[in-house]
């Protein structure tokens, strides 16, 4: 029963750390005010009223942007880094992802809105441009740090791609490929819901990147 231990400890993991983020949760909350930084009891307790109203749809409009964005990285990310670590690019790309990300948000948010519009397009943009050269790198960095001795021995053994690919490359993209998704997937949301708090200030660009599916039931205020 391998398979079913080696699930039995992620599980294991992965609970023990969403208690050791809870815990350290509580402990802050003590030392600020419930409309900063609220206890997870609170936040547990008011979560009937979360619920209610728009929240929903606000909600599905987040995952949607989130799930999309994210997506769209993932596939050009990882196609990225497969093709740069193919073409022996590993460092260009480093070097150009890197310059990708440094690029400010803010003002990459304002460009989008102006060639998208308002509307979810824009937030999806924004993570999938901002999301993917993470993605790229760790997969090329993971391709070029395979091992270099068992390659040379599918080689000289007559191994073709195929069984390059099966026993030395597949299982160095796996395990990155779920560090990926994890991360990846926390920052497109960190990025949507950043995007969408925006929403709350009125009267901006910059509140335009946070407004609704639906322009027409939005109340942020354009300035021309």
């Amino acid at each position: 029963m391998p398979g079913l231990r080696r699930f039995s400890t992620t599980v294991g993991s992965d609970v023990g750390a969403l208690l050791i983020f809870v815990c350290l949760w509580a402990a802050l909350a003590m030392f600020f005010p419930p409309y900063l930084l609220p206890s997870p009891g609170t936040v547990l307790l008011e979560a009937p009223h979360y619920f209610q109203g728009e929240f929903v749809h606000h909600l599905a409009a987040t995952l949607y942007r989130t799930v999309i964005g994210f997506v769209l990285a993932f596939i050009v990310g990882g196609a990225l880094g497969i093709v740069a670590f193919g073409l022996h690019l590993t460092e260009p790309l480093n070097g150009f992802m890197a310059s990708v990300q440094v690029l400010p948000g803010t003002i990459i948010g304002i460009i989008f809105l102006l060639m998208f519009g308002v509307g979810s397009a824009t937030p999806i943009a924004l993570v999938a441009l901002l999301t993917t050269p993470t993605i790229a790198i760790n997969t090329a960095n993971a391709l070029s740090k395979r091992n270099i001795a068992l390659e040379q021995y599918v080689v000289s053994a007559g191994g073709t791609w195929r069984h390059l690919v099966r026993y030395l490359y597949l299982p160095v993209l796996v395990p990155t490929q779920r560090s990926n998704l994890t991360l990846g997937m926390g920052l497109a949301l960190k990025i949507v819901i950043l995007v969408n708090s925006s929403g709350r200030k009125t009267g901006s660009l910059p509140a335009k990147l946070g407004a609704p599916l639906d322009a027409e039931h939005s109340d942020v205020a354009v300035t021309q």
